[in-house]
This record gives C-alpha cells, structure tokens and sequence, in this order.
C-alpha cells in the first residue's frame, strides 16, 4: 500500500486533510475513490491508517482509522552538510540519502563551491525528500536547509557529540576508528564539494572538534562520498539492518 504525506498542520485528533499534488495522485493517477484505506505519514515520524470520506483534485479528506510510530526511522539523527554539485547532482544527493536514512541536508557554499543554486531548486530538492521519504517507506521528512555557508554552520556544532569530515587526503582514519558511545543520538557529516575542502577549511573545522575520516582509496564525486559515508555510519550504529 502506498505512503501518502500531509504535513502535521493538515492532520486533527480524526482526520486529514491532503492537498495539491498529493490529493492530484490519489485522484487522477491512482483514482482512489471514497471508502478506501490509505496510509498517510506526516514527515514527523507518525504513520495514519485512515479511510477516504472525500477526494478530488484539489483536496482529499481521510477519517483516521489507527496510527502508530513507525518503527524504522534510524535512531542516530545523522545531518548530511554537503558542498552542492553541479547540475542536479544533488539532488541525488537528497533521494538517496533520504532512503538511506538522513535526518537533516544543509546544502554547503565553500571556497572550491561552483554551484550557487536558487529558490527553485531548493524547493525541487525538498519535493525529492517527499518523495524519498514515501517509496522508502520512511515516516519522517529530512529537513533541507536553504544554502549555507561553511562559517555559519559553526554555530550548530554544539548540538553534535559526534561530527566527521569525509577528506580525501585522510589516508589514515576511518569510520573504524571513532568509537560510537551510547548517548550519542545526533551526528553530522561534512562533505566537500567537486574541488573538496581547502587545507584551512579542513584545519577551522578540526578546531571545531570535527574528526576527518577517509571515505576508502579511491576518489569519490560528491554524490557518491555522500551515499557512502552516511550508509557507512548508519551500519556502524547498527541502523541498516
């Protein structure tokens, strides 16, 4: 059965409310007619079992039947700060890593940075955690953060125990060798863009308490040190199987 989202503003004690391209699906390409159980998630970790009283294009409206915290959600919060890449690379940065598990996508500006998207494309790559997040069968919706630049996430560092770098000139530690303690429920991983961290990034982070780790022997484009990593530490804590 597939997974339908309305965020929690839509959802009441009994019912929910869908609309715009969601309600469009259930109308038009799957043609769901009144009576019929859906699911419904609200991006926030609730999954809804609930019967269609009314759906057209434009709105649909579903009775709650049962819900639940689902229980696949990952329970390391692992946030992705990830230098933007080219064309819609990173895009496919956020399905991917939406499937596999992330919690949180800042899009990074650095000094190698050639990829200064727009508001369109942020809105494109938040559609893409919708619909990540729905045929993965995830119930909570990654955040992704409007463009950022490297200085200012300093100021998020204090909510991280646990923060790694993936750098290509680290040929020594890897994921192997940070131990993960108990209490640690929020990391965040730091991937450069196309032309990677400079020296003196890699350097004002590690000020920062942030550990640089090899992401394996070969270079790896963006996209594909952002999979890896983040699948990597995800295993390591015991949250991909």
């Amino acid at each position: 059965m597939s997974n339908f989202y309305s965020p929690p503003e839509n959802i009441s004690e009994d019912k929910i409310l869908i609309t715009d391209e969601e309600s469009f699906h259930i109308a038009k390409v799957l043609r769901k007619e009144a009576g019929e159980i859906i699911k419904v998630v609200d991006g926030f970790g609730m999954e809804y079992t609930g019967r269609i009283e009314t759906v057209s294009v434009e709105r649909t409206l579903v009775r709650i039947v049962s819900k639940r915290r689902k229980p696949c959600e990952p329970l390391l919060e692992v946030t992705l700060a990830c230098g933007v890449p080219r064309g819609d690379g990173m895009g496919l940065v956020v399905e991917k890593c939406t499937e596999i598990g992330v919690f949180r996508i800042i899009p990074l500006v650095t000094k190698n940075s050639v990829a200064f998207p727009g508001v369109n494309k942020l809105e494109r790559w938040r559609n893409i955690a919708v619909s990540a997040m729905k045929q993965s069968g995830r119930a909570i919706l990654p955040v992704v953060d409007e463009l950022t630049e490297l200085s200012s996430v300093s100021i998020l560092l204090k909510n991280y125990k646990l923060k790694l770098v993936g750098w290509e000139r680290e040929e020594k530690r890897t994921l192997d060798d940070i131990p993960l303690k108990e209490n640690q429920k929020r990391a965040i991983v730091f991937i450069g863009p196309e032309g990677g961290f400079t020296e003196n990034e890699i350097e004002e982070l590690e000020k920062l308490g942030v550990i640089p780790v090899s992401v394996g022997p070969r270079k790896l484009k963006t996209e594909t040190a952002s999979i890896v990593l983040l699948a990597l530490l995800l295993n390591k804590s015991g949250d991909l199987g």
